[in-house]
Formats: structure tokens, sequence, C-alpha cells
């Protein structure tokens, strides 16, 4: 999915279609939530405004990931 995504907003960006993913993990986190409604409300949308607005335009090939921060916290099992 990592290289199709490269590719492919490689290969679409001369057409301003831009292509991401989004790297699957722990979702869903209070901390997640609250920070994207914080986001939302300072811009005065709501948060799948946000999320999905034409601002999201700068973003291309991104691989965004939503694990919660795991992937940068080590955390004793």
């Amino acid at each position: 999915m990592n290289q199709a995504t490269g590719y492919l907003a490689n290969d679409l960006a001369g057409q301003q279609i831009t292509v991401n993913t989004v790297v699957p993990g722990l979702v869903g986190t209070e901390g997640a939530q609250a920070w994207a409604e914080n986001m939302a409300k300072q811009q005065n949308v709501t948060t799948e405004e946000f999320l999905a607005s034409d601002r999201g335009r700068y973003y291309n090939g991104a691989k965004i990931i939503m694990d919660g921060g795991l992937n940068v916290n080590v955390r004793p099992a």
C-alpha cells in the first residue's frame, strides 16, 4: 500500500489529484479525538470537515500513521 501510494501520488500530482494512505493502528483514542475536536473548533468546522477539508490538498503521498503514538513511544508490555 505504501509503494502504491507513492507511485500514484507522483503519477497523479500533475492532474492535481492527491493520494495518501492512512496506516491503521490503535485509533480513536481519547487524546486523538480531543486533538481533532480542538483543531476543528479553532477553525470553526466539524471534525469531519477538518479532516477532509480543502486544506488537505497540501498533503500528497503522505503515509499517516494512526496508532496513538505507539510507533514513537516505547511502552513496557
